[in-house]
């Protein structure tokens, strides 16, 4: 690439980020074995108690799966800003009105978070349903380099 280029010109039209499968895998078949489990408990001890418990861990491993559809979820960014998808729900949010992007992490958990401008900047106040396959760290960076590019470019 020249130098002499823009600094849009360096971004694609649209960068794509799938869901992190192996996560919603991870917590579809995590889902599946405690609901086999209060199963099994259930109908050997009769204690109702499980079937009830059963019936609402089955709640996040439905949410899983349907994570897995294609197009049910993901991350678009572009020249203006992103857009994420949650369960064919887009959230879209312009470059120039959110901060910088923030990565941490809370025991196993990572997340990646904003804020919209003008909010305290140490602490996001919203976050991205999913790291999408990478970690937040990295995730953080690619957003921020778009932010920051998209900027510049006016």
């Amino acid at each position: 690439m020249e130098m002499t280029e823009t600094a849009g010109q360096e971004l694609p039209e649209t960068l794509y980020l799938p869901p992190s499968r192996a996560r919603w895998v991870f917590s579809l078949v995590l889902s599946t074995i405690i609901v086999a489990v209060n199963l099994y408990m259930f109908l050997v001890y009769s204690v109702a108690g499980l079937g009830i418990m059963a019936a609402v861990i089955a709640i996040p491993g439905i949410a899983a799966a349907v994570q897995l559809i294609p197009g049910s979820a993901g991350l678009w960014l572009d020249r203006r800003g992103f857009t994420s998808r949650i369960f064919w729900t887009d959230r879209r949010r312009e470059w120039k009105e959110i901060t910088p992007i923030l990565s941490s992490q809370t025991g196993l958990l990572q997340l990646v978070g904003y804020n919209r401008a003008g909010d305290a900047p140490n602490k996001p106040r919203e976050v991205l349903p999913d790291t999408y396959g990478i970690s937040a760290n990295e995730l953080a960076e690619i957003m921020n380099h778009w932010r920051d590019t998209a900027i510049k470019a006016g």
